[in-house]
């Protein structure tokens, strides 16, 4: 009978684990990226991906804490384990190693090429010649597959790696570099907060004579794997399906004046 009781309180604790799951509060990390992710006047979390990001976790039953640090630094907290998620990363097998990936993503980064307005050479299809240019990127930024291929086999003249996207700034009008890298709605949002908008813009393509993009890259939600079991990502997955089913999705995006 003492075996049978102890069977029947071994089961009501596992059924009861989702709910102490559902309980924890997390600690996210991110970087400063207005309007995507960014800390509000009072310094409350705010922006397109973090409102999509709480909303998420409050319908699972998640409270949350935010971190805004340079990236390579919110990298190395999910890897540790000293935060439980990361807002806003994109996908690849180095950091698929240490988190958990929903299948749903939560925006769709467009890359492009800035340089000084002034200046008026264009970059081949292919990044042919890429070669001719000094390039600035992020430190710990991943721009999609084709640009991280791009980056690997050294195609550029030479590239100079920045812990803040304002860095890339001050380096281009500074004549440090040619160009850099970067995403486009959170550049073009800077420029204007900078007063820059009309000295930096993007690069064309000399094939089409359009602005380059160089790459897409769909960005995520993902759960470290030293905190989190990976159960939270999927259940995560569900969640962010019904929000761009109900029109949460949609509501958000509009809010920012994006689609």
């Amino acid at each position: 009978m003492k075996r049978f009781w102890m069977i029947v309180l071994i089961l009501v604790f596992l059924f009861q684990i989702p709910e102490i799951l559902h309980a924890k509060t997390l600690r996210l990390v991110t970087l400063n990226s207005p309007p995507l992710e960014y800390p509000d006047a009072q310094g409350q979390p705010t922006g397109l991906n973090m409102e999509i990001a709480l909303e998420a976790l409050r319908r699972l039953g998640h409270d949350a804490v935010v971190d805004f640090v340079p990236w390579k630094r919110a990298l190395e907290m999910v890897r540790s384990g000293s935060a439980d998620a990361i807002v806003d990363a994109g996908y690849n097998s180095e950091r698929a190693a240490y988190l958990h990936y929903p299948y749903e993503n939560i925006y769709l980064e467009e890359v492009f090429a800035f340089k000084r307005a002034e200046k008026h050479f264009t970059l081949d299809e292919g990044l042919g010649n890429a070669q001719d240019f000094r390039l600035g990127v992020g430190r710990g930024y991943y721009y999609g597959m084709a640009m991280d291929r791009a980056l690997q086999e050294g195609r550029f003249k030479s590239i100079e790696e920045v812990y803040q996207i304002e860095l890339s700034f001050r380096m281009l009008m500074a004549d440090r570099i040619d160009m850099f890298i970067g995403v486009r709605v959170p550049i073009l949002y800077l420029l204007e907060q900078m007063d820059l908008a009309d000295d930096i813009d993007i690069v064309f393509n000399t094939d089409t004579g359009a602005e380059y993009a160089l790459d897409f890259s769909p960005t995520y939600v993902a759960f470290s794997k030293k905190s989190m079991n990976e159960r939270i990502a999927d259940e995560f997955d569900i969640i962010l399906k019904s929000m761009k089913e109900d029109g949460t999705f949609e509501r958000i995006y509009r809010r920012y004046g994006l689609n």
